[in-house]
């Protein structure tokens, strides 16, 4: 089952565009306004809560909501509540995908590579679920990624619930309270997984690589393949805000060494830029 708010003409429109403008390596500096598609994955109903949130806060973007496109790809991991997942993104103007797993462990890469595909704008906001913007993220990420090919939002991981008032009151609405909240809380720099990227290199290196299972390398592996095709910025070494992370159990993918192991082997072995040689990202829709 697939979902797409919107005009077929429109979205049709952006394709041309996109197709006849890009560039390689940071070279889209000429484009003036460029468009983004957020893509965002969820595997089951425990991150309904969290992904409310997180749209909430999108729709509190500076950025244009006639330029940003919003993306949730569902890979049905797990059971998940159509239907509130449908309201609730219907709410925020986003598009849903469906769509049957592969494996029977959790792909994140692959949900991503096919939320991407399935959009068209000119940038790719890779965000998880759990993580709310500051209302100035998506702008200055995409300004940044003007004249390079990814930039990295820092995620500052909090121990507040999605059931928090913290996340539906005013206080993250004013610059200072959001700086003074995220002052709060542990932050580590070396996180890949949310970020801004340029879609034609994204496309060139055919996106996330689609061996990775369950938790950890794929953001890291993304990221190397980036910085070979051109320049990387963290946002966190211009002064930007930092994103917020809202607390939940850790995935049962996080606690399988086995899984782990696997992926730091992966991780250890590819060292060419492009993944998914024979086809990726492909659309299997309920």
């Amino acid at each position: 089952m697939l979902v797409t708010p919107g005009s077929k003409k429109k979205a049709a429109q952006r394709a041309a565009q996109a197709k006849s403008g890009r560039g390689a390596g940071g070279k889209d500096m000429e484009i003036k306004n460029p468009d983004v598609d957020v893509v965002i994955p969820i595997s089951g109903t425990m991150y309904l809560e969290h992904l409310r949130n997180c749209l909430r806060h999108l729709s509190r973007q500076s950025f244009p909501r006639e330029d940003m496109g919003v993306i949730v790809s569902c890979l049905m991991h797990e059971a998940v509540d159509d239907a509130k997942l449908f309201e609730l993104c219907k709410n925020h103007q986003a598009t849903v995908v469906f769509t049957k797993p592969h494996q029977k462990a959790f792909n994140r890469g692959y949900a991503l590579n096919i939320g991407a595909r399935h959009g068209s704008r000119r940038m790719i906001a890779l965000l998880d679920s759990d993580v709310v913007l500051h209302p100035d993220t998506i702008k200055i990420s995409v300004n940044h990624c003007r004249s390079a090919v990814m930039a990295i939002i820092p995620v500052a991981r909090t121990d507040k619930p999605p059931s928090a008032p913290v996340w539906n009151g005013d206080m993250l609405k004013n610059p200072n309270g959001w700086r003074e909240f995220a002052s709060k809380f542990k932050y580590e720099r070396g996180g890949f997984g949310n970020a801004v990227v340029q879609r034609s290199v994204f496309e060139k290196i055919h996106g996330h690589d689609e061996r990775f299972f369950g938790w950890g390398g794929i953001d890291t592996d993304l990221y190397y393949r980036m910085l070979k095709s051109g320049r990387v910025i963290n946002l966190e070494d211009i002064g930007a805000q930092r994103a917020l992370h809202q607390q939940h159990p850790a995935p049962p993918s996080k606690k399988d060494p086995e899984m782990t192991k696997r992926n730091r082997k992966l991780l250890a072995e590819s060292k060419s830029i492009v993944r998914n040689p024979n086809k990726w990202g492909g659309v299997r829709c309920l």
